[in-house]
């Protein structure tokens, strides 16, 4: 089982089952940009579930990441 400190210090675009996922994080996000004339860009994003649920301050880390010409 992962830890939100494991996924942390992850490389990017390792691995993690839906249940340490679900454990670890509040919610994950996928972003994408396709720029004019430049490479597109994906990014997926991770937020903590957080330790203290009367704050709203959260830890967010990525996941992984990527560039390309060819991002259709």
């Amino acid at each position: 089982m992962a830890t939100w400190d494991e996924m942390k210090e992850a490389k990017l675009g390792e691995c993690f089952s839906d249940r340490d996922i679900e454990r670890c994080c509040r919610v994950v996000y996928g972003g994408i940009a396709w720029p004019a004339k430049n490479p597109g860009f994906g990014v997926v994003v991770a937020m903590s579930q957080g330790e203290d649920t009367r704050s709203d301050s959260y830890e967010i880390t990525v996941l992984d990441e990527c560039e390309s010409h060819d991002m259709p």
